[in-house]
């Protein structure tokens, strides 16, 4: 009998240790899987229980979670401005689950703690500044806006379209090459800088499917003199009659119609995003 009671209280003693799982904050290394593409981006968790949050990140602007619990060893995080949910097991510095909502699907999501890169003894070649990549697109742009930040052999760069941005993608040079990759809880995409000998850059992009697109980067110089600039985005986008009231109604985030007839906003100035 005394030999059962002493496994039985080694038992419940162990319980609480599962109900009040920890979970390390700070910095995480994270990857989202796409089919077989595999994007990784950086990730911050803080709090525990029902005070934990999370944040993606866009460049070094993090793009908070709304609400989430962490509860035993079972972690979720809601972005509802992104209509996403991340659920994932907690096991010691591993965290693995899925991400991701009714409108584009889950991925496999996987994070460990971060860790500091040691820095390659290697020399990478300047690229930071103002590119033109050009090219025709559906929108009757003759060339894209290219924009380079470069700390040694690490970069952080974006492409500047009308119809917005690719996000900044963060990477290091590796190979001959700057390896980036973007993902703030959507936009997942890698990149590939490639420098060449004519002063051009070889920027290869790649979306979650498909094969890369690539395209040449040059100095706004070299597209001027080829009569290539790109498209200015006010020219792109405009109203049919810039007197008429702008009428909206939708639901809000709890299910509540949001109009542009409510009190609240009588004799206000409104500024709406349309994205």
């Amino acid at each position: 009998m005394n030999r059962l009671f002493r496994l039985s209280s080694l038992a419940f003693t162990a319980l609480p240790l599962i109900l009040n799982a920890q979970i390390k904050s700070g910095l995480w290394d994270g990857a989202i899987k796409y089919d077989q593409l595999s994007i990784p981006f950086k990730f911050e968790i803080a709090g525990q229980g029902d005070q934990i949050r999370g944040s993606f990140f866009n460049g070094d602007v993090p793009i908070g979670s709304t609400g989430g619990r962490l509860a035993e060893n079972q972690l979720s995080l809601n972005f509802d401005h992104l209509g996403s949910k991340l659920e994932a097991t907690v096991d010691g510095d591993t965290i693995k689950g899925t991400f991701g909502g009714k409108r584009g699907g889950l991925h496999e999501v996987e994070l460990h703690p971060h860790r500091d890169a040691v820095a390659e003894k290697v020399k990478a070649p300047q690229i930071g500044g103002v590119w033109d990549i050009p090219t025709e697109s559906r929108k009757a742009e003759h060339a894209w806006r290219f924009i380079v930040r470069q700390d040694g052999a690490k970069a952080l760069a974006a492409i500047l379209r009308v119809d917005g941005d690719t996000g900044l993608l963060t990477g290091t040079f590796h190979d001959g090459k700057f390896e980036l990759s973007h993902f703030d809880g959507g936009r997942p995409e890698v990149m590939e800088i490639t420098p060449k000998d004519d002063g051009s850059l070889e920027v290869s992009v790649r979306g979650p499917r498909g094969a890369p697109t690539v395209y040449t980067a040059v100095k706004p110089a070299v597209a001027q003199e080829r009569g290539i600039a790109p498209s200015d985005f006010t020219t792109h986008t405009g109203v049919n009659d810039p007197n008429e009231v702008f009428a909206f109604s939708f639901p809000d985030l709890h299910g509540n119609l949001v109009s542009n007839t409510d009190a609240k906003f009588r004799d206000k100035v409104l500024v709406v995003n349309v994205t």
